[in-house]
């Protein structure tokens, strides 16, 4: 189920790059809007697979959330995940299938799908409200994107 789920992200990634162009930032809002869906249908699966082993899921806290979609995108070829900063709790990504390819260094942030996927992922799995912003992109010439995650 997991790869059907990754495969769905790459499709949405790839098809979003197509609508947004070489500019996503004309359509943000929309493209923000559809990572908000999948992240939230990404949530309810993690729920739903969790074990009191698995990361991000069975506790209250952030980091751990990362954990366990960190391991998601790795094991699906999405991406390498990780905590770059602790306060605010900063998640940077690398080699991201969003990212990858023609995108990179258009000279704007290309990841507004990120930034609702990832907003929509915390709210369901914590159960309460976060926003999250990119700091920095590959769309930039930014060596990776960076996402700052802030609860409220």
């Amino acid at each position: 189920m997991s790869t059907e789920i990754a495969a769905e992200l790459k499709v949405a990634m790839q098809a979003l790059k197509q609508y947004g162009g070489l500019d996503p930032t004309k359509n943000k809002a929309a493209i923000r809007g559809v990572g908000k869906v999948m992240g939230s249908e990404f949530a309810k699966w993690m729920i739903a697979n969790s074990s009191p082993q698995s990361p991000g899921v069975d506790s209250c806290e952030s980091r751990l959330v990362v954990t366990g979609l960190s391991s998601f995108w790795k094991d699906n070829g999405i991406g390498e995940m990780k905590v770059v900063e602790e306060e605010p709790l900063t998640i940077g990504i690398e080699g991201c299938h969003d990212c990858l390819g023609w995108m990179t260094g258009v000279g704007v942030p290309v990841c507004p799908f990120k930034e609702g996927f990832l907003e929509a992922v915390f709210d369901g799995v914590l159960n309460s409200k976060h926003s999250v912003e990119e700091t920095e992109c590959c769309g930039t010439l930014s060596p990776s994107c960076k996402f700052k995650v802030t609860e409220g």
